[in-house]
């Protein structure tokens, strides 16, 4: 079975060191990043990750990481969006989370939580269980 493919969306070198080595300490899986925003929504086609790390930099990010969500609505499969947020910003954690990211984790991150939360949302994948279809694509079934 290939590895379960994560794309992370930053230009900074040191986060995007810390969640390659997370990623790459959970069996079955396979860390890609990209510095831009333009370069994911280039990317996400061939092969389409199962869950994308977005870190949001700058409030300009917010718009682009909702486009990117709405982006993989049409997907053949389902990707998870993880947002990591510099510092406690509530309002943008909340807006969000209403664009339909899974989960918003803040900076200093915590590393144990991002394995976990990779850990829960690549299970399935990892186990032989395939690509959830989003809910839209059920319905129509």
């Amino acid at each position: 079975m290939a590895d379960i493919l994560l794309q992370m969306i930053s230009s900074e070198s040191s986060l995007v060191q810390s969640v390659a080595e997370v990623v790459q300490s959970i069996s079955g899986l396979q860390f890609k990043s990209v510095p831009t925003y333009a370069n994911a929504g280039r990317s996400l086609r061939d092969p389409i990750p199962a869950v994308i790390i977005a870190h949001l930099q700058e409030p300009a990010d917010a718009q682009r990481i909702a486009s990117l969500i709405q982006e993989t609505t049409t997907l053949a499969k389902r990707v998870v969006t993880l947002v990591i947020v510099d510092g406690n910003q509530p309002e943008q954690t909340l807006a969000m989370l209403r664009h339909g990211v899974a989960e918003c984790l803040e900076r200093p991150l915590n590393l144990r939580r991002l394995a976990y939360l990779l850990d829960v949302h690549t299970l399935r994948l990892r186990h032989g269980a395939g690509h959830a279809q989003p809910e839209s694509r059920r319905a129509q079934h």
